[in-house]
């Protein structure tokens, strides 16, 4: 009778059990079901006889005297690395040289391997030059140390395939990080979360947009970002701060979060009646399934990572994203670290957790990896990675892959996902001044500008988002007293309401911890048209007072008196005349030409320019040349 066991239960990124154990099965099916040789033989095939060779002899200590068949080469390749136990594989592993056994450890869980520790450590040199045409250089391992599993990217890093990855990492003992856990306060030096603003500045942020873009406008607005000008004039109108170290860098709050929720939504944004209930319905959209019938321009693909989540890449002209319909895979894997970290509360290290991905060999990439190495490059002339610094050739830009996808591209987008979900009010964040690891004509920034990112925390808000918890965060009460004087220009303001607090700012001159004057030229500050005028004077009438005195009334009449005083006007020239007599004659006393000029004084006359025509035809026939034949 075989023995019975249970199979493995599928674990969250903390290890924690995410369903039930699944049905009980005999060894002999597992192995046939899950770890056929037969399946090893298939993930093999596409490497070439030659690697084969050097795989068997690293595995085995045993050189091949002849070149075999890539069948036969297959079959004895997958045979080796089968276990059927714990105990063949701590057997096997047992039997192997010391730095094989510390370089396999280090691999499995890691992208890449640090070449120089170990060569310093056991007093050996690793690598050897291979050179090819005369002038192409290409760096090997010696096989001295039956390290042929690995292949070397550079001097300092090699690398082990991500088949051994995955079939050594079952065996070998998890290390430190594999699973993360939380700490016990943020790291760096500063706070900030957006979770207690947004159910009343959101609703005035959209408010505010809207009357700043079009329906053209949201075409570009996700690749393009707000202009400067309209990012202040949005903030001045919701109070929603920068971010303390991101922004210093580029990274907006307001620009970021309009940017996804015009890429979720193309249209033009309105204000919501609820602020918190359309950040739910946001993030479902974010996160939820493709559907072809709710689709609506950027959301079910990779073109929101590529075009505003990635901006401190560039992009290779005359290429584009192609591939990039159906699920994205780094939005679904942040998405189960997003819900593990929720469940779990506390703050979690954001560094942590990308690694701890890295040692799962959780996938997280946005596009074909080729299309990442062909589209995408950092562009600078020198970058340090863990202390070695890179310095580029006459195109200065280094493309996205192999070694640099984790450090150019899947930790800062990973710490993008963050900060979008900080402006959601998902997560709170904490942040510290990063290391400006990039050179450009002298000057040092850092890689991404999310580089700042520390710590993060899910919020109240972000679980009742998330679905996690049925429970929507209470807030307190929004108690205020606004009251405009009946006789005077004043309006008396009490309590919290970042809405009205925000307009009268907005129109008046504070007097005072509670008081605002308000006068003809600060209630007009900032319009451009009688339009403006009119929407703030209903708003007065929304927010502070929906009946205002006669002394109030009569003042918005007033200033939509002045606001259309000029409005009508005619377009004119004015020429300035010869001291000639003849001249002067000719227009004093002929009617004709009198009767085309509005006003003659100081040696000028005026001429509207509906009658310019007539006014050249006309001193054409006493001899005047027309100065616009």
């Amino acid at each position: 009778m075989k023995k019975k066991y249970t199979d493995a239960v599928q674990k969250d990124l903390f290890e924690f059990p995410t369903e039930e154990p699944k049905r009980r099965i005999d060894a002999y099916t597992r192995k046939h079901e899950d770890r056929s040789l037969s399946g090893i033989v298939r993930e093999l095939e596409i490497f070439k006889v030659t690697d084969l060779m050097d795989f068997a002899y690293a595995l085995s200590g045993s050189r091949l005297r002849s070149t075999p068949r890539k069948n036969v080469i297959l079959g004895d390749v997958a045979d080796m690395i089968f276990f059927a136990n714990q105990r063949e594989f701590d057997t096997w592993f047992a039997s192997l040289p010391e730095i094989l056994k510390e370089a396999i450890h280090l691999g499995a869980f890691s992208d890449y391997v640090e070449i120089k520790p170990l060569e310093k450590k056991y007093k050996i040199i690793l690598t050897k030059e291979v050179r090819n045409f005369g002038y192409l250089e290409k760096i090997e391992l010696s096989s001295q140390f039956r390290l042929n599993i690995f292949f070397a990217v550079s001097r300092q890093y090699m690398y082990l395939p991500g088949f051994f990855r995955k079939h050594f990492s079952k065996w070998l003992p998890k290390p430190a990080g594999y699973t993360t856990e939380s700490i016990d306060k943020p790291t760096g030096t500063v706070q900030w979360s957006n979770a207690g603003r947004i159910s009343e500045t959101v609703p005035l942020l959209l408010e505010s947009v809207a009357a700043e873009i079009t329906k053209a406008d949201t075409y570009d607005l996700p690749r393009k970002g707000l202009l400067k000008k309209t990012i202040k004039k949005l903030r001045a109108a919701c109070e929603w701060p920068g971010f303390p170290v991101a922004s210093e860098f580029g990274q907006d709050p307001l620009d970021l979060f309009i940017r996804i929720i015009v890429s979720l939504d193309p249209s033009v944004p309105k204000r919501p009646a609820d602020g918190e209930l359309f950040i739910k319905k946001m993030t479902e959209a974010l996160f939820g399934e493709d559907n072809k019938e709710t689709r609506k321009i950027w959301w079910s693909d990779s073109s929101l990572e590529y075009y505003v989540l990635i901006d401190h890449l560039s992009r290779r002209q005359g290429y584009y994203l192609y591939n990039n319909s159906g699920p994205v895979q780094s939005r679904k894997t942040f998405y189960k670290v997003l819900t593990d970290v929720a469940k779990n509360e506390g703050w979690y290290d954001v560094q942590a957790l990308y690694q701890s991905l890295v040692m799962q060999m959780k996938p997280f990439y946005f596009c074909a990896l080729h299309e990442e190495s062909a589209i995408l490059s950092l562009k600078c002339d020198k970058v340090t990675i863990k202390d070695f610094t890179y310095s580029t050739d006459y195109s200065n830009q280094i493309p996205v892959a192999g070694f640099f996808h984790n450090e150019f591209l899947g930790l800062p987008l990973f710490r993008a996902y963050w900060y979008v979900m900080a402006t959601f009010g998902i997560v709170e964040i904490s942040e510290a001044e990063p290391p400006l690891r990039k050179e450009t004509k002298g000057k040092k920034k850092p890689l991404s500008p999310y580089d700042g990112l520390c710590s993060v925390r899910v919020t109240a808000l972000g679980k009742w988002c998330l679905g996690l918890s049925d429970e929507r965060p209470e807030h307190e009460k929004i108690e205020f007293e606004a009251i405009a004087d009946h006789d005077l220009l004043l309006v008396t303001f009490r309590g919290h309401s970042i809405e009205r607090k925000m307009y009268l700012e907005q129109i008046g001159e504070k007097m005072g911890d509670e008081r605002y004057r308000i006068s003809e030229a600060s209630f007009i500050r900032g319009c451009e048209s009688p339009a403006d005028i009119q929407t703030r004077i209903t708003k007065f009438k929304k927010l502070i007072d929906s009946q205002p005195s006669p002394h109030w009334l009569e003042f918005f009449r007033s200033i939509m008196e002045r606001a259309q005083m000029f409005s009508n006007f005619e377009a004119a020239r004015i020429f300035s005349l010869p001291d000639d007599v003849v001249i002067r004659k000719l227009i004093s006393t002929k009617p004709a030409i009198r009767r085309l000029i509005l006003r003659s004084e100081g040696g000028r006359i005026v001429v509207r320019e509906a009658d310019i025509r007539k006014f050249f035809k006309v001193l054409a026939e006493y001899g005047f040349l027309s100065p616009e034949n």
